[in-house]
């Protein structure tokens, strides 16, 4: 968010929708400035890139960088997904298991009651 100081009137200001709100000397330095500031992460790697790290810290920051390379967004797109194609196959591979275990459960269940019929009709025929 940023803030602004002209005198002692408060009122806020819009860009587009968003509220410029008037500090009027109430917000520490540090708490404007903070907002302000880039993200860190972009701080740091901005350090890197310019060398502003030991050789030790520079050795490690770079280890992760190449263990996890930088990938363009079509690449990161086309892992994904072969990720979600290979999760949907799994998926649809356990529910076709859970189906056969399922049919293979109600044809024993029926199996078992044909059997059991047929023993109670021999037991009574006639009946």
């Amino acid at each position: 968010m940023a803030y602004y100081d002209d005198g002692e009137n408060s009122f806020i200001k819009r860009y587009g929708n968003n509220p410029i709100i008037k500090n009027e000397g109430q917000l520490p330095y540090y708490e404007k400035r903070s907002e302000e500031y880039p993200d860190i992460g972009e701080q740091l790697d901005d350090l890197f890139k310019q060398g502003a790290f030991s050789e030790e810290m520079t050795a490690r920051i770079q280890a992760v960088k190449d263990r996890y390379a930088k990938e363009s967004a079509d690449e990161h797109a086309a892992r994904k997904s072969a990720y979600e194609e290979a999760t949907a196959a799994a998926q649809a591979a356990e529910e076709a298991r859970l189906a056969e275990e399922e049919t293979q459960r109600l044809a024993d269940k029926l199996r078992m009651e044909e059997e059991a019929l047929a023993e109670w009709r021999a037991a009574h025929p006639g009946e």
